[in-house]
């Protein structure tokens, strides 16, 4: 049995549990993490877009030397029914970009080769099976035979954290309070894709979005990003409503909701010729507020997916740079406590009141979309609306052309009634 005893023990490789033991490593505190995958970033999966304000706190010059794929200059935003669609598109070449597309993979590995040269220690292939409480403080942790002491435990352990309910910060959650992400990534030679996508060399990128019947009205949507030499391409649909589906529908299988996807003509022709190199699904928090986990205790922090730091939105999903943010804030209120000598849950409050200002603010704001994307009218009658009209608008075929109020009257009948129209878009503009 082995005994060993630091600052700051971090369970979890990914990018909240790095950027912790980043920050912990450059403030002098003597760190490890402990990741069960092989490598940092082999256990790791996300859709492959990063928002870089948090990061670039701590690498001003992110993203030079890292490991990312390409800059997003493109954004692009689907509603998809049947074969047919409305696609919108924004490319913003004015300004810095403000995301980049990454392999976890490639970034995982960069990141922790970070925390090894700012004098943190980052060690894989071992599964966390336990915390060591004692008095009620965590006191650090168990590795199979190994026991690990540690001021302060990071909780960096994803959607599912062991940890934060092991030390009584979080109830058992149910399925309602997750998400699932199908992706597949999608190997085309470099020059493929920046013609297929008219990028102008690897410093341009694109990022899609889309909603459409392809969820089979489970509420959810699709995504693709655009790699060096690959795409990244999935779909996220919320569990609980997936499992509703299944009770009601025998033919509805969450696994084919991507094939659904990349079959639409649309993406079809962007991804033809390409083969899938890598098939991956990962959980996705969601939980409902009030079993949201707290986010410290007496020698335990918690970060990231662990913490339900998710915003979800019909326009984007962002959960790294908000991990990236907490741990940078767990790093703070552990250098924080060293210098007191206290490491109780009072002095680690710290935590919460500084992701009070920032993450939590944003996470709050955006909670009540969790209950708008619950409208299935939002992944079905509305993208068959937006086709169905457009469809006729442009339609030609020699009688008199109907008036533009007279098209619109007439497909909104049977499909939407003008009162509930205007009652979704009020409480759109209400969130948003």
């Amino acid at each position: 049995m082995i005994e060993e005893r630091f600052d700051v023990i971090v369970v979890g490789g990914g990018v909240g549990g790095l950027a912790a033991a980043y920050a912990c490593a450059k403030a002098g505190l003597n760190v490890i993490v402990i990741e069960r995958g092989e490598k940092p970033g082999s256990k790791n999966v996300v859709g492959g877009r990063l928002y870089a304000h948090s990061i670039k706190r701590l690498f001003p010059d992110f993203p030079k030397g890292s490991a990312v794929e390409r800059p997003v200059t493109r954004e692009v935003i689907g509603l998809l029914h049947g074969r047919s669609g409305l696609v919108m598109e924004f490319e913003n070449l004015d300004e810095e970009p403000q995301s980049y597309t990454v392999l976890r993979a490639r970034f995982d590995a960069w990141f922790a080769s970070m925390v090894e040269e700012a004098g943190g220690i980052v060690i894989t292939g071992i599964k966390v099976d336990d915390l060591i409480i004692e008095d009620g403080f965590v006191k650090g942790i168990v590795a199979g035979e190994d026991k690990l002491y540690g001021n302060i435990v990071i909780a960096a352990d994803g959607a599912l954290s062991m940890m934060a309910e092991r030390a009584g910060l979080r109830r058992p959650y149910k399925p309602e309070d997750f998400m699932l992400g199908v992706k597949e990534v999608v190997k085309l030679p470099k020059e493929v894709i920046e013609e297929r996508f008219r990028l102008e060399g690897s410093n341009s990128g694109a990022a899609h979005l889309y909603i459409g019947d392809f969820t089979m009205g489970v509420p959810g949507g699709g995504f693709l990003y655009t790699n060096k030499d690959t795409i990244s391409v999935g779909i996220v649909v919320k569990i609980g409503s997936a499992i509703e589906a299944i009770r009601r529908k025998k033919d509805f299988y969450s696994y084919e909701l991507i094939t659904r996807l990349t079959s639409h003509p649309h993406l079809a022709g962007l991804l033809k010729g390409g083969e899938v190199v890598e098939y991956s699904a990962h959980i996705i928090p969601e939980p409902k507020p009030e079993r949201m986990p707290k986010l410290y205790g007496n020698g335990i922090i918690v970060v990231g997916d662990a913490a339900g730091l998710i915003i979800n939105t019909p326009f984007m999903l962002r959960g790294m740079d908000l991990a990236i943010a907490s741990g940078m804030a767990a790093a703070e209120a552990a250098k924080r406590a060293h210098e007191i000598g206290k490491f109780d849950a009072v002095t680690l409050s710290h935590y919460e009141a500084i992701l009070s200002k920032s993450v939590l603010l944003e996470v709050k704001r955006f909670i009540e979309t969790r209950r708008f994307m619950e409208n299935e009218r939002f992944y079905t009658v509305y993208p068959e609306l937006a086709v169905s009209l457009l469809r006729d608008a442009f339609r030609v075929s020699g009688e008199p052309k109907e008036h533009l109020k007279e098209i619109i009257k007439r497909n909104l009948s049977g499909r939407v009634s003008i009162f509930t129209l205007l009652w979704d878009l009020w409480k759109m503009q209400k969130i948003f």
